[in-house]
């Protein structure tokens, strides 16, 4: 008898405000994710060499290292991780530099929970062709065009 069970996803949040790390921590158990912590990025970056995660939500203004540098080294020390950048200032530079890095999206502080659980949802669905006919009910064209 085979029984498959879904593996827990393995969350790290990287952030530097205390009350907001533990909420976070505390909401994503809740829904089921293994969550660990770090307070910075040189902290985070240590715990990413050490063990793996299915995504890494970083805050980007912290001490230490901000969150583009810790993604920045990710690459650099070739980790594939998805990756959500968290900041209560989203300018234009920043967010030219997450997609310059690839992250798979930012969101602005303060956000809602439940758009944060959507957006992990959206960054961990594991089923490609899911995601494929998700992009593609998104833009009806790229099935037109195909079909030419």
């Amino acid at each position: 008898m085979c029984v498959s069970m879904q593996k827990s996803k393995k969350i790290l949040i990287v952030e530097d405000n205390k009350s907001l790390r533990e909420m976070l921590q505390y909401a994503l158990k809740l829904s089921g994710y293994g969550v660990e912590t770090a307070c910075d990025g040189l902290s985070g970056l240590k715990k990413l060499e050490e063990d793996s995660f299915d995504l890494l939500i970083t805050d980007n203004h912290m001490p230490r290292m901000g969150g583009l540098e810790l993604i920045g080294e990710l690459s650099k020390r070739e980790l594939d991780i998805k990756t959500l950048l968290i900041s209560g200032d989203l300018t234009r530079d920043i967010l030219e530099e997450a997609k310059s890095k690839e992250v798979f999206s930012c969101l602005d502080k303060p956000f809602s929970i439940n758009i944060l659980r959507e957006t992990i949802i959206k960054a961990l669905a594991q089923d490609e062709v899911a995601n494929r006919q998700y992009n593609f009910n998104l833009q009806p064209q790229v099935l037109e065009a195909a079909a030419v």
